[in-house]
């Protein structure tokens, strides 16, 4: 799969929020706009894996409610406990490509639909693809731009951070 607007490649090692992982799966999809979005699934031996969406360089932590979590879709409205969510767009999504494990924990197919919801909670997404039985509903969380690093950029900052510090620098022996 060849996608030029991610960031990273099946296998990459990158650091999500100093935590050294693996991608282990990769989706680019694209939408109606011609806008790119690539999801990757990050896992490590230590923890659960993780899910994130980036668009336009920007990553989203997708966190999947858990299978019997009480959703009340009625309308443009879900609503989860007391909090209500309502729908301020949708996205259809085509899929360019997959690779390595699917990030979400099924395959997606050909196309996605894509809501988002907003509530006093944050931002909720609902995704159904044609012939699903079931929609996939996730917590969104924007990311801050450092929150996701490659291995190169992850190495830069802890050489900045060891200089700021004042390890191994000719001034301080001098």
């Amino acid at each position: 799969m060849e996608n030029a607007a991610a960031a990273f490649k099946l296998d990459d090692t990158v650091y999500y929020a100093g935590r050294r992982m693996r991608v282990a799966g990769v989706t680019a999809m694209e939408g109606a706009s011609g806008q790119r979005t690539t999801r990757y699934l990050l896992e490590d031996a230590a923890g659960a894996p993780v899910l994130l969406e980036e668009a336009e360089r920007r990553f989203a932590l997708l966190r999947p409610f858990p299978a019997g979590a009480q959703l009340h879709p009625v309308g443009n409205v879900v609503t989860v406990g007391r909090e209500k969510y309502t729908l301020v767009g949708v996205r259809k999504l085509t899929l360019l490509g997959a690779e390595g494990k699917a990030p979400g924990g099924r395959p997606l197919g050909a196309l996605l639909l894509s809501g988002v919801f907003e509530g006093e909670a944050g931002t909720l997404m609902r995704e159904v693809a044609p012939g699903a039985e079931d929609p996939l509903y996730y917590l969104v969380k924007s990311l801050a731009p450092d929150s996701v690093l490659s291995t190169a950029q992850y190495n830069e900052a802890k050489e900045v951070e060891r200089r700021a510090a004042g390890n191994g620098t000719d001034e301080a022996l001098g």
